[in-house]
């Protein structure tokens, strides 16, 4: 298929054995999947292969998470993964130490409004919908959301609004 030959061709560019180079073909698929997923984060990396320069966009992992377990509260529960499974409390308090926390604590703010002239879901109303739902809604469905695109219940060509309810 069209999507695998674009993945082998990717692949293909980091998986080349370099002198002297002592890993398996396994070992040199697995070391090619992490750089394309770091090149296509966007962190770049010093030209001898070294740490990330900071530069370009960090990938983004998102874990819900309460107050109590971002402030290290004894017993707090575990965060969240948007896309199914646990992260200990530990965990996440040392993700938060160098991250961007968007804050959703309550209804008003799942609420979130928008304009008519919005047609595409902001980030911020994508977020409050994956906190509110948390899997797709369709009718017999429940895929996790992050294999979904949002829709509007009245379609925004109809006049519906680019709004949380909507």
């Amino acid at each position: 298929t069209e999507g695998g030959a674009t993945l082998r061709t990717a692949l293909q560019a980091f998986m080349k054995p370099i002198k002297d180079d002592a890993r398996s073909y396994g070992q040199r698929c697995a070391d090619a999947v992490v750089e394309l997923a770091r090149q296509g984060s966007g962190a770049k990396r010093d030209g001898a292969g070294g740490k990330r320069d900071g530069a370009g966009p960090r990938p983004q992992l998102v874990i819900r998470a309460s107050l109590d377990t971002l402030a290290g509260t004894r017993g707090a529960p575990a965060g969240e993964l948007a896309g199914g499974g646990t992260v200990p409390a530990e965990t996440v308090q040392r993700y938060a130490c160098d991250s961007a926390i968007t804050r959703i604590t309550g209804r008003g703010e799942l609420d979130h409004e928008l304009s008519h002239a919005t047609r595409t879901i902001p980030a911020s109303t994508r977020r409050a919908l994956e906190t509110r739902d948390r899997h797709c809604v369709f009718t017999g469905c429940g895929r996790p959301l992050h294999w979904c695109e949002g829709h509007h219940l009245v379609w925004w060509t109809k006049g519906g609004s680019t709004t949380l309810p909507n």
